[in-house]
C-alpha cells in the first residue's frame, strides 16, 4: 500500500468515526421508534440561538432526527414532519443554515452512517411541492422588502442569475426578445432576483432586462446559502401566491 493510499484510508476512517460518534445515539432502541413523534420533534430544538451550528446537543438532536426519519415508511408523515422543522425554525436564519448544511453533509456524504441521497431531497427547499424560503431584497428604486411581505397576485417566476454569468445573460436576453415580439399584455410575473455581490453592477446592467421584470436585489446573501440550488445560473423557479413550489430548473 502507497503513502497516498494509506493517508486515504485513514481518513475514511476518521471520518467514519466522526459520524459515528455524533450520530449513532442510536441508544434509541426499535421499540422506541414509534412511540417517538417526529412532528414535534423541534422542540429538541433552540432555533433563536445564533450559535446553533456550534452546539454538539443541537447537532446531535439533528443527527437522531435523520436517523429516527429512515425508519418512516410513510413519506407524507416524513415530509410533514421536516415541514414543521423548517417552519419552526423560519425565523432564525442561522437556524434554517444549520437544518440544510447538516442534513446535506449528513445524508450525501457516503462516508455518513445515515448516508441517504433520497432523504436530502425531503430537506431541499426549491423543489417541487415544497414552500420555498423568504429571503431579503432591494428593489431598484432602492425600497427593501422580503418575499414574504410582498403581496403576490398569483403565480410568480423566480429567476435568479449574475451579470457576469455569460448563460444568464444569453437566457435574459431570449426573454427579451421574445417579449419585444410578442402582443400578450397577460404576461407571466417573473422577478429577476440579482445574487452577485456588486451593486454597480447590477444598476448598470438593469436597462438589459425585461421591461416587465421586477428587477431586485438579493439581501440574504443566497449564494453562500442553501437556501436556493444556485450551484448552476441562471436558476429559475415557478411557484404559487403560497409560496409553493410548481417547477423548477
Amino acid at each position: 500500500m502507497n503513502i497516498s493510499t494509506g493517508i486515504m484510508k485513514k481518513k475514511s476512517v476518521l471520518l467514519f468515526l466522526l459520524f459515528t460518534l455524533l450520530t449513532i445515539s442510536n441508544k434509541i432502541q426499535a421499540q422506541d421508534l414509534e412511540s417517538i413523534d417526529l412532528i414535534k420533534y423541534c422542540q429538541h430544538f433552540h432555533f433563536s440561538d445564533k450559535n446553533i451550528a456550534q452546539s454538539a446537543e443541537q447537532e446531535q438532536f439533528l443527527a437522531d432526527f435523520f436517523f429516527l426519519l429512515q425508519h418512516i415508511e410513510d413519506d407524507d408523515y416524513k415530509q410533514h414532519a421536516i415541514n414543521n422543522l423548517f417552519q419552526e425554525a423560519s425565523p432564525y436564519p442561522e437556524a434554517i443554515d444549520f437544518i440544510l448544511d447538516e442534513s446535506h453533509r449528513y445524508l450525501t456524504d457516503r462516508e455518513s452512517p445515515v448516508y441517504n441521497p433520497k432523504l436530502w431531497e425531503f430537506f431541499r427547499r426549491d423543489t417541487r411541492g415544497h414552500v420555498v424560503l423568504d429571503f431579503q431584497y432591494t428593489d431598484e428604486e432602492g425600497r427593501d422588502s422580503t418575499l414574504y411581505t410582498t403581496p403576490l397576485q398569483g403565480d410568480i417566476t423566480l429567476f435568479f442569475y449574475n451579470p457576469e454569468c455569460e448563460h444568464c445573460m444569453q437566457t435574459i436576453a431570449e426573454y427579451k426578445i421574445r417579449e419585444d415580439n410578442s402582443c400578450i399584455t397577460d404576461r407571466e410575473t417573473i422577478w429577476a432576483i440579482h445574487v452577485g455581490e456588486n451593486d454597480i453592477l447590477w444598476h448598470n446592467t438593469l436597462p438589459l432586462l425585461p421591461k416587465s421584470w421586477k428587477k431586485i436585489k438579493d439581501r440574504s446573501h443566497l449564494m453562500t446559502r442553501r437556501w436556493y440550488d444556485l450551484e448552476k445560473l441562471p436558476h429559475i423557479v415557478k411557484i404559487t401566491a403560497n409560496y409553493q413550489v410548481k417547477q423548477a430548473q
